[in-house]
Formats: C-alpha cells, sequence, structure tokens
C-alpha cells in the first residue's frame, strides 16, 4: 500500500546513504578502485546511474533520483576518476531506472519513462519511450513512445539491453511487474513504430 511505501522509504532517507559512483579497473578486472560520491536530488540522495562516453571522451551519468520528477547528471573530464557535483536535468522521470546507449555513429539511445513523478505514491512509468540525441544529449531529435499501456497504474519498468551493431538495432528487456518483454528496436527508428 501507499502508506506502507511511505515508511519505507522515510526509513530508507533516515539510514542510508544513497549516493553513486563508478569502479575502475586498471589490471582487466582483477581489482577495482571506487571513484565519485555523488549526491543531489530531492532528498539528498541518487541510485542507479547510467553512464555513456561522450564525443569529446568526458563521461556523462544519468542519474535516477527519488521523489523528484526529474533525471540527474554527473560528468567526469579524466576516465571516471573525479566527478562533478549533480544536477537536475531537464529529462522527467518518474523516480524509475533508465538506460543509456551509445552507438559507435555516436548517437546516444536513451530508453526510459519520459514523465514527472506524481506526488508521494510511485507512479507515472508509462509510457516507455526512446530518446535520440545526436550532438551528446544536449537535444533529443527522437522521442517514440515503444510501449504505453492505457491500464490505470501499468508501470513498464527496469529497461536493460545493448546496441546490436551488426544488425542495427537495439535489443533490451522490460518488465511491466508481471511479464518480463523482449524488444528489438532498429537503430534507424526516427518516425517508425516499434511493437512489443
Amino acid at each position: 500500500s501507499g502508506l506502507q511505501y511511505k515508511a519505507g522509504c522515510d526509513w530508507a532517507d533516515r539510514n542510508h546513504r544513497y549516493v553513486c559512483g563508478v569502479m575502475l579497473s586498471d589490471d582487466g578486472g582483477e581489482t577495482f578502485r571506487l571513484r565519485g560520491y555523488i549526491r543531489g536530488g530531492a532528498h539528498g540522495w541518487l541510485i542507479e546511474p547510467r553512464v555513456v562516453e561522450l564525443s569529446d571522451g568526458r563521461v556523462a551519468m544519468l542519474i535516477r533520483s527519488q521523489r523528484d520528477g526529474w533525471l540527474w547528471r554527473s560528468e567526469s573530464s579524466d576516465q571516471g576518476e573525479t566527478w562533478a557535483a549533480a544536477a537536475k536535468s531537464d529529462i522527467p522521470n518518474p523516480a524509475a531506472k533508465v538506460n543509456a546507449l551509445r552507438a559507435r555513429d555516436g548517437r546516444i539511445f536513451l530508453i526510459h519513462n519520459p514523465t514527472t513523478h506524481q506526488g508521494e505514491v510511485m507512479g507515472g512509468r508509462n509510457p516507455l519511450s526512446l530518446w535520440v540525441s545526436r550532438d551528446d544529449m544536449k537535444t533529443w531529435d527522437v522521442k517514440v513512445d515503444l510501449v504505453k499501456d492505457a491500464g490505470k497504474n501499468v508501470s513498464l519498468n527496469y529497461p536493460d539491453g545493448f546496441i546490436d551493431e551488426e544488425h542495427k538495432e537495439l535489443v533490451f528487456v522490460w518488465e511491466d511487474t508481471k511479464t518480463v518483454f523482449l524488444m528489438r528496436v532498429p537503430m534507424d527508428i526516427a518516425g517508425e513504430s516499434a511493437t512489443r
């Protein structure tokens, strides 16, 4: 229920440090260094970051913020060793995980729920959309709803996947709390519709 969710979030706010960072390795994954201690968001904490390299070598991190309606963003100009303070982006987000992928041609694909958070109770993870940027996420040339469910309180959650450059498609999964779906979406999606 909504009261249990609110009580759980209140407890987490008081007892946990929700920060973001990265793990870096110089020896092929034998050992790792933790870098970044990025805080922010409406309650001082950020979770579930996604990282993409930009065309000039900087690294951008898009981050889920709990209960403030937007993705947050941080950048690193030294391959993830240090990170700028997080700032609210102009990308709406209902406190949901996103997937950001960079293609070889430089386009960045963002699979997410482009809605703002609706009050204290989680909501708004519908539709599941694909945005495409050709300029390092300054603007979004393409905004396509991949899945839109008319059902009340339907959540289209947790997109995760990869770019299959050989077949020129995005391959990813998502779930609606009951079923896991696999989608293949053409990389040249501009103006096209995708189906599940």
